[in-house]
């Protein structure tokens, strides 16, 4: 697993976007909103990706049994405040960096 660190504004999503381009794997974005900005983006960039999945599909397995290899997670720490509604104060990873 690749981990992004980078400041608000500074190219997460878009190096999301070059890494789905370039592998296949969906990006999962906060909400059908975002998913049709960063699909709208994504074209802009002349990158082709699959449709973008939002929170609530990936958090209830509804993404209809694509054949999803990998999932590419765009604002991580909003999808696990998401599941709690209370702010994550610390995580840990297990996985190659």
């Amino acid at each position: 697993m690749k981990i992004l660190l980078m400041s608000r504004g500074t190219g997460k999503t878009l190096a999301l976007m070059h890494m789905s381009h370039n592998t296949g794997y969906h990006m999962v974005v906060i909400n059908r909103d975002l998913a049709r900005l960063t699909a709208k983006a994504a074209e802009h960039q002349q990158l082709i990706i699959p449709f973008p999945i939002t929170f609530d599909e990936f958090i209830n397995h509804k993404y209809h049994g694509k054949e999803i290899e990998g999932f590419l997670i765009d604002n991580a720490e909003l999808l696990l405040e998401q599941m709690t509604n209370i702010k994550i104060k610390a995580i840990s990873l297990t996985g190659d960096v």
